[in-house]
């Protein structure tokens, strides 16, 4: 961690006369000279530890020229300033475009890959595992490839908003933190939403059910009308036999053994009717049961945390 802070002062010095020189060719006196303005008020913020402000000037200085130079100390504000993802590849930015041997090149090099390596050290990094495998991810603004498979997704250090979708699937946010040199573990889980009831009826599955229902209700009717008849039968024997039924003809003795046939028939139509009626009980509970059990019941969508294996070992 020394190296980094001994570097920094070198910089400063070289850095300001590194702009007009390169610069002295393309840009207006004008340009040149707010340049070299809002660069030499940037390192001067930058030696408070005002990041903020310095970060503001090396943007009004990169608008006009991006040197290496002002991309290493515009890294350099990102990162003090909690934005590590984005002070790397403006690191990187830096090393890759310090070519050559001229002036403090070989210095932007050689500390831009010295903070690119302390970074990958520190930064919190996570590892998703999706369900559904085709779920699309949003870590705060920045939409993640589709295919992450193991790989590491670096993070800056501090809260996230994760926002999963999937077509089907309710969407889930959820809220995850990163400390430095964690390396985090996430597994998304999306709830499928059910399906609704507009979906074609399962007729050939309650066929035992309407049919025995159907049998039901025969029955019940000719077991009413049968009962019926008898007691039709019945009150007009009584009529032609008096009390006690002592005086009957022989023509009523024929009446009283239809009455006899219609309380049988009443009898056995009544049978068939419970035991049809317990037959579509049956088929109701047990085939409701079943079709429920049809789509499993998804789980809620979650999203668990874990860490993974120890933090790697410092790189320098």
């Amino acid at each position: 961690m020394r190296v980094r802070f001994l570097v920094v002062p070198v910089c400063l010095a070289v850095l300001v006369v590194g702009i007009p020189v390169r610069a002295e060719g393309e840009l207006s006196e004008d340009q040149l000279q707010r340049a070299r303005g809002d660069f030499a008020e940037g390192l001067r913020l930058e030696e408070l530890r005002d990041f903020v402000g310095a970060l503001e000037r090396f943007e009004r200085v990169a608008s006009i020229k991006a040197t290496p130079q002002v991309r290493f100390h515009r890294a350099l504000c990102l990162e003090k300033l909690g934005r590590w993802t984005d002070a790397r590849e403006e690191f990187v930015l830096a090393r890759d475009s310090a070519a050559g041997d001229s002036e403090d090149l070989p210095l932007v090099r050689r500390n831009s890959a010295s903070h690119i390596l302390e970074l990958d050290r520190r930064m919190p990094t996570v590892v998703l595992t999706l369900r559904p495998a085709g779920a699309r991810v949003m870590l705060d603004a920045r939409v993640l490839p589709s295919t992450l498979g193991s790989t590491p997704v670096p993070l800056d250090p501090g809260p996230h908003i994760l926002r999963a979708t999937a077509t089907g699937y309710r969407e889930l946010v959820e809220r995850l933190d990163a400390k430095p040199q964690q390396r985090l573990r996430a597994r998304v889980q999306l709830e499928l939403i059910p399906k609704t009831n507009d979906q074609p009826l399962d007729t050939a599955g309650r066929a035992p059910l309407y049919l025995s229902s159907g049998i039901a209700a025969g029955s019940f009717v000719a077991a009413g009308v049968f009962y019926g008849l008898r007691a039709s039968a019945m009150s007009q024997l009584d009529a032609q036999c008096g009390a006690g039924r002592r005086q009957c003809a022989d023509e009523d003795r024929a009446l009283d053994a239809r009455g006899g046939t219609y309380t049988t028939l009443g009898n056995v139509f009544l049978g068939v009717g419970i035991s049809a009626t317990a037959v579509a009980l049956g088929a109701l509970i047990w085939g409701g049961s079943k079709g429920s059990s049809g789509p499993p019941t998804p789980r809620p969508s979650s999203l668990q945390i874990s860490l993974m294996a120890t933090p790697r070992a410092a790189s320098m």
